[in-house]
């Protein structure tokens, strides 16, 4: 009889919090009706909504157009804080002369191979801007950023952006994040990086860089992705003015060797990436700038030919990355001509590791599977084992709770009879 009370009591709580929790979601991110006079596309009309925005993080008033638009008849409500472009053709500066309130500008979708030059012109609100996902997008115009001085986000990713002018990012001196990864974008010219005084991520992963020249003054500069190019060479001066670099990934290019003194300045630097390039040795003062150094990612071939007292003169090294393991360095040994480890406590939950070729391989116990022997045969795949572990516990924890408060409540109840 306890234990139904229990498991009554344990699904009503669930479901009160469930519900409870649910409201809150949606009166803080379900969108909300927006009564004004919404524009049109040629196809059919806008979306105009108070709806939630990730960047923002609040609910925001924002009109969302799919299709061809008739610049003439295109009229933006003068309080849009947020615009969303799919789809889209026949872009005229004209056509956002009522965004001065616009502080999310997304694009989608553009089918053409650029953009105009003055479209951002009457946004000086505007703090995230989006191009991603346009194929056929080759160019900006030269100063397409304008004086857009509060601008703190760009994301132009998954275009076909070819060339990058000295002048593209001028005078953007609020940009923090600015994300180029894959494009076509092949060697950057000097400079153009310059004005961006306050950026702190910049990723340029899978692009045509095929040589790496001096990236710039970024002195807030702290996260550089340069992995999956074609660099070949490397300038020993490229990095010397990122002072505040914390991560750099080099990994997946053609690099051949690290000159000497390239990471020399890089004294805040903890995380290095130089896997999967074919470099064959290295210096014993490769890696002596960066004296914080905690992570650093290498290849099977890498650590079989480089010379090893490079890496065991690596005092403040915790830990090595190999393909996708981390090891602890703690538990790295270098004995009898080869490098010895100790598998990772996570790799075979419920099963037994070995190491081969510096990967663990799991053999995993019956009635288990999956690389890391954490899944369940039978069970679905979308839910991990944690999930399991923990919702069993919790139920068990308020049952044997309600169970024990239940029967002192009777308890004290029948002392109380038994008294009068």
């Amino acid at each position: 009889m306890w234990l139904a009370l229990a498991a009554i009591i344990y699904l009503e709580v669930f479901s009160l919090s469930s519900h409870v929790r649910g409201s809150v979601v949606r009166t803080t991110t379900e969108s909300q009706p927006w009564n004004v006079s919404c524009p049109r596309t040629y196809i059919k009309p806008c979306e105009c909504t108070a709806r939630w925005d990730d960047f923002l993080y609040r609910q925001v008033k924002t009109v969302t157009c799919s299709g061809p638009i008739n610049a003439t008849n295109f009229m933006l409500p003068n309080t849009t804080e947020s615009l969303r472009l799919e789809d889209v053709a026949g872009l005229e500066p004209v056509m956002f002369e009522g965004a001065a309130e616009v502080m999310v500008f997304q694009v989608k979708g553009l089918t053409s191979d650029s953009v105009p030059a003055d479209i951002l012109r009457g946004m000086g609100n505007l703090r995230f801007f989006s191009l991603s996902f346009n194929l056929d997008l080759m160019s900006l115009p030269d100063r397409f950023f304008g004086n857009l001085r509060n601008l703190e986000r760009i994301d132009i990713s998954e275009t076909g952006l070819r060339v990058l002018s000295v002048d593209t990012f001028a005078n953007l001196t609020a940009l923090r994040f600015l994300d180029l990864s894959r494009n076509n974008i092949g060697n950057l010219q000097d400079g153009v990086f310059d004005d961006l005084s306050t950026l702190s991520f910049l990723d340029l992963h899978e692009n045509n860089i095929s040589s790496l020249p001096s990236v710039g003054h970024l002195p807030g500069l702290s996260e550089l992705h340069l992995q999956q190019n074609s660099i070949t060479t490397i300038s020993p001066s490229a990095l010397d003015r990122l002072h505040s670099l914390t991560k750099l990934d080099l990994s997946r290019n053609v690099i051949q060797t690290i000159p000497t003194g390239t990471l020399r300045q890089l004294k805040r630097l903890s995380f290095l990436d130089v896997g999967y390039n074919p470099i064959v040795a290295v210096g014993g003062d490769t890696f002596e700038g960066p004296t914080n150094l905690t992570d650093l990612g290498l290849d099977d071939h890498q650590l079989d030919t480089w010379n090893p007292e490079v890496l065991l003169n690596m005092t403040s090294l915790r830990y090595l990355h190999i393909g996708y393991v981390r090891y602890d360095w703690n538990q790295v040994m270098y004995e009898g001509g080869r490098w010895w480890f100790s598998c990772p406590p996570d790799a075979c939950v419920f099963g037994d590791c070995n190491i081969a070729h510096h990967q663990p391989n799991c053999t995993c116990r019956q009635g288990f599977s999956g690389d890391a022997c954490d899944t369940p045969i039978g069970q679905d795949e979308g839910l991990p084992t944690w999930v399991v572990v923990v919702s069993v516990t919790v139920t068990v924890v308020v049952m044997v709770v309600t169970v024990f408060g239940c029967d002192r409540f009777w308890r004290n109840r029948k002392l109380r009879y038994e008294n009068v």
